[in-house]
C-alpha cells in the first residue's frame, strides 16, 4: 500500500496590505530576528505546512534576474557533499513586477507554470524542481524559506541554488 506524497503549490494575489515592501534582503537568521515582511509570509505559509519546527529561514531577491535553470531549493554545501535537504517549504513574493512584462512565469517540473504579479505570494512544497523562463520587463521575487536547522557556512555571499 503506497501512500502518495502530496505536492501544494498555493497562490496568494494581492497578499500584503499596503505596499511597504522589502528592496533588497539576502539573509540566513534565526527566525527571531525576522524582520516583519519575513514573518508575515512564514505566518501564512504556516497555514499550509507545518512551520512548527521551524527555527531559521534564508532570504533571498532576484532583481530582474533568472536563477540559473531548473533547481532544488536546497542546503547548498550539504548537497555539495552528497546530501540532499530541503527546507519546509518554498515562498516566492512577487514585490515588483512591471504591467509589460513578457514571460518571468515560475516554472515547475510538472508543468504547472504561475505567471508574476505585483503582491502575488507563491508556497509550494520543498523538493519541488523549479525555475524561471526568460523574461522582458521589471520583475523582483523575494525568495524566503523556512529551515529546522541552520545552514553551515551560510553567508551573505550565498547567491541560492544554481543546480
Amino acid at each position: 500500500n503506497l501512500e502518495k506524497n502530496i505536492v501544494m503549490i498555493v497562490v496568494i494575489d494581492n497578499f500584503l496590505d499596503n505596499t511597504s515592501i522589502i528592496s533588497c534582503i539576502t539573509e540566513f537568521k534565526d527566525i527571531k530576528e525576522a524582520p516583519e515582511l519575513v514573518k508575515t509570509i512564514m505566518d501564512k505559509a504556516n497555514n499550509y505546512f507545518d512551520l512548527s519546527e521551524m527555527k531559521y529561514y534564508e532570504a533571498w531577491t532576484h532583481e530582474n534576474t533568472i536563477p540559473g535553470g531548473m533547481h532544488y531549493d536546497k542546503d547548498e554545501l550539504l548537497y555539495a557533499e552528497g546530501e540532499l535537504k530541503f527546507p519546509l517549504c518554498s515562498t516566492v513574493f512577487y514585490a515588483n513586477v512591471s504591467d509589460d512584462i513578457k514571460g518571468g512565469k515560475l516554472l515547475f517540473e510538472d508543468g504547472v507554470t504561475i505567471e508574476p504579479k505585483f503582491n502575488r505570494l507563491v508556497i509550494f512544497s520543498p523538493g519541488l524542481r523549479h525555475g524561471v523562463e526568460p523574461f522582458r520587463g521589471k520583475r523582483t521575487s523575494i525568495n524566503i524559506n523556512p529551515w529546522k536547522y541552520e545552514i553551515k557556512n551560510w553567508t551573505v555571499d550565498y547567491e541560492g541554488s544554481t543546480e
